[in-house]
């Protein structure tokens, strides 16, 4: 990975390498970036405050638990949970079919859902079981995140653009959003748990959750290239939104206007990521590198170059 140094055109020390990836993330105190390399098989975690290699797992789809004690990931069949004090396993939740991703963890950290075979599945972190399998049709590519309340989990197809709501503990439906009929390429869900965004090729809509209702002129069309990334500010102002074609469009929410266009990566943007502390957005490209971007002016602070 090679980090550059961006003031007037001056380039930084090249610090490390790695494989590139198609999700990234922050830890919940935003020291740690973390890089998941899908054709590697393997996820990268990086001091940002060193700017080093931290760790490295074998594994793919990791997520921290919102009070940053335990991290999950995805081998194979199996769920692993480390204890990030000493990044050693405490636990695995096992399975007989493989898991596929898609992987999101409760607000109040008691509960993780993932999909496997297209079906979102429901572990009971605590417990360190698996509770429910959801009768949801969805695809591999689905799309889950809970809302803020922990309390109901969204799931929006990627192929037909059907979105459920349901309830991760009883795994019952409770409703749905409109008849999108249009694939979904990202989700997002304010800091609120407010305004539900969603990407459907091009554009993205915005939704009340609370009512299941479209919010007015909430249309929001500036990304030329499918959008396969979305992320909210930690102020529920700004979304982000990465598409297939390489920029990064930048949106006020409460103007419903676009207010930036990120064109540095080369190619398209699998994933976005605001810092907890809303000091930075993080994205990954298709063209190998990771970038830093320092919020709100957004202006590019680090890029790591990773090796094809």
């Amino acid at each position: 990975m090679r980090f550059w140094k961006v003031g007037p055109k001056r380039e930084g020390e090249i610090l490390a390498r790695t494989g590139g990836g198609n999700q990234i993330g922050y830890s919940p105190d935003s020291r740690f970036l973390f890089v998941d390399e899908w054709y590697r098989h393997r996820v990268t975690l990086w001091d940002l405050g060193t700017k080093t290699l931290a760790q490295t797992l074998p594994g793919k789809d990791i997520r921290y638990s919102p009070d940053g004690k335990i991290l999950t990931l995805i081998r194979e069949t199996n769920l692993v949970i480390f204890q990030t004090s000493t990044m050693r396993p405490v636990g695995t939740v096992s399975g007989t079919a493989p898991l596929s991703g898609g992987t999101c963890i409760s607000p109040d950290g008691k509960l993780l859902a993932l999909r496997r075979e297209g079906r979102p599945l429901i572990v009971d972190l605590e417990q360190r079981r698996e509770i429910t399998t959801l009768a949801s049709d969805s695809s591999e590519g689905s799309s889950l995140l809970f809302t803020p309340d922990s309390k109901t989990l969204v799931v929006a197809d990627s192929k037909d653009g059907a979105i459920g709501l349901w309830n991760p503990r009883s795994g019952q439906p409770v409703g749905s959003l409109g008849d999108n009929q249009v694939p979904v390429g990202a989700l997002a869900l304010s800091p609120d748990g407010l305004i539900l965004a969603i990407a459907s090729k091009t554009t993205i809509q915005l939704w009340n959750l609370a009512t299941r209702t479209v919010l007015e002129n909430s249309t929001l069309k500036g990304n030329t290239g499918n959008i396969g990334a979305l992320a909210f500010s930690p102020d529920g102002k700004t979304l982000a939104a990465g598409s297939f074609d390489g920029p990064i469009k930048l949106w006020n929410i409460p103007a419903r206007q676009e207010v930036g266009s990120l064109k540095a990566h080369l190619s398209s943007v699998w994933g976005v990521a605001f810092s907890p502390d809303g000091r930075s957005l993080a994205s990954t490209s298709y063209d190998y590198t990771v970038r830093l971007w320092k919020a709100p002016t957004f202006q590019e602070i680090e890029t790591a170059q990773q090796d094809r």
